[in-house]
């Protein structure tokens, strides 16, 4: 049990570690601290019109998975490293805004210090005006973006069933299969909109015993309308969630056929290769109930709904309209 917490938490600090930027400092020569909100910053087209010296060079980077990567962040992380090297002064040698490999900032900067900090704060309103402007603009690209619009999707990956499956020789905790979904859907301008969905998943296996033996050949069909909200935070890329409320069907081996309802959640990123192409990822929950068999009664706990409940993740492409 401890080496399982063990993993756990080494799994939740990596996955933690993941989604905040990586800072890279090379220090040669420290002083006390500063306050990092008196760190003066020189963009990579500004000269540094004061003397000052150089105590070493700092780089925050996109991590793979950063989240939180906004101009005024990654600066924010850039003056407290300065800060506590004892610099007052950051001079940006590289700045890679977003774009289609990485939506974060990233800086590369030397870190200075000077004792002429009259004639440095007197670029601190400068810079402070050109950041603001910056995130101004890029407030008013993201609530520009048009998001209306038709969405076909084509998905095909792995799914399991996660739910007790009963055969006459034992039941079964999960079972793996494989799925292919439909999907197509309508937005509005602000990113809400309503789909149509339909999913088909496909298992075989075995069934050996003493009493009974067979092969199982298990289909499950789902088809219904969903309530859909995507966010567009850039032209490239766009998020997607979904829950729809349909018909269900189960097939096994064709003859033995349970209809039901099913209830469907899907959360989703797509990359926007083009105005019309893109590539996605979706995970997808189907949760369907059936009436009881007449059987039930036999292999199932007695306040036990019927039903099947399954997840699945599937790459898929897509086309926009």
């Amino acid at each position: 049990m401890n080496i399982r917490k063990c993993v756990y938490m080494m799994m939740s600090i990596a996955l933690l570690s993941s989604c905040s930027p990586k800072v890279v400092t090379d220090i040669a020569k420290t002083y006390p601290a500063t306050n990092a909100e008196d760190v003066v910053v020189y963009e990579v087209y500004d000269s540094v019109n004061v003397k000052a010296e150089e105590l070493g060079t700092i780089q925050v980077k996109d991590r793979g998975f950063t989240t939180d990567c906004g101009l005024d962040r990654m600066l924010g992380i850039a003056k407290s490293k300065t800060a506590e090297a004892g610099g007052n002064i950051l001079k940006l040698t590289e700045h890679r805004y977003p774009d289609m490999r990485s939506t974060c900032h990233r800086l590369w900067g030397t870190i200075l210090k000077t004792d002429d900090t009259t004639a440095a704060a007197g670029h601190v309103a400068e810079t402070k005006a050109r950041v603001d402007d910056y995130n101004r603009k890029a407030l008013q690209s993201r609530t520009n973006i048009d998001m209306s619009g038709n969405v076909l999707m084509v998905n095909f990956g792995p799914s399991w069933i996660t739910s007790n499956l009963y055969t006459p020789n034992r039941t079964y905790k999960s079972k793996s299969g494989i799925e292919g979904m439909i999907n197509y859907e309508h937005f509005w301008k602000k990113g809400i909109g309503f789909g149509i969905d339909f999913a088909y998943y496909q298992t075989s296996f075995d069934d050996m015993g003493d009493s009974y033996s067979g092969n199982y050949d298990i289909t499950l069909a789902y088809i219904g309308p969903s309530f859909v909200f995507m966010q567009k935070p850039s032209d490239k890329w766009r998020f997607e969630y979904s829950l729809g409320l349909g018909y269900a069907r189960y097939s096994e081996n064709g003859d033995y056929i349970h209809n039901g309802f099913g209830v469907m959640g899907r959360i989703g990123v797509d990359y926007c290769i083009s105005k019309h192409f893109g590539i996605g990822l979706n995970v997808n929950a189907v949760t369907s109930r059936f009436s009881n068999p007449d059987e039930a009664d036999y292999y199932m706990d007695k306040n036990e709904a019927y039903g099947i409940q399954r997840i699945s993740v599937m790459a898929g492409l897509r086309y926009y309209f």
